[in-house]
């Protein structure tokens, strides 16, 4: 799926409003989403899901460096006029779809990292829900009252 310039500020917009991302965050997503741009599927993989015509909510993954098979999950975005109705589980959904389609029946490790902080704990949740568990947590990796949480899931 192609993206454009008014597209990326549409999306950084959208994770913007959420409350959740700060602007260092907001700026490193602006710079994926630039690279996925203007590299294809070389490094991420995006997908998203539309309600009446807009994007809803989106994702963005790949395949983690120096592995035979793994994938990191690196950002679920829902608009947040319309979370909790699902969008985020579809995405995570498709994502995976596409990592089996890769991955010729081998089984695989999916990664995702996030926040400890509090506005991180419905995704913490979502992630949960679709099967994740967390697998690790460094403390004060962030900042001296946010820690590192990784999460992660098998998938054939």
């Amino acid at each position: 799926m192609l993206i454009d310039e008014a597209k990326i500020f549409a999306l950084v917009k959208m994770a913007q409003e959420t409350g959740v991302f700060g602007a260092h965050e907001t700026d490193i997503l602006r710079e994926i989403l630039e690279d996925y741009r203007n590299n294809g599927e070389k490094k991420y993989f995006y997908r998203e899901e539309a309600v009446d015509g807009r994007t809803a909510g989106f994702i963005l993954y790949g395949r983690t460096p120096l592995t035979a098979a793994a994938w990191d999950i690196y950002w679920v975005v829902v608009d947040k006029k319309i979370q909790s109705r699902g969008i985020g589980t579809r995405l995570i959904a498709q994502a995976e779809a596409h990592m089996r389609e890769q991955l010729f029946a081998q089984q695989s490790v999916v990664r995702i990292e996030t926040s400890s902080r509090a506005e991180y704990g419905p995704a913490c949740k979502l992630y949960e829900k679709n099967g994740y568990a967390l697998v690790g947590r460094i403390s004060g990796f962030y900042s001296a009252h946010d820690d590192l949480l990784i999460f992660s899931k098998k998938i054939i």
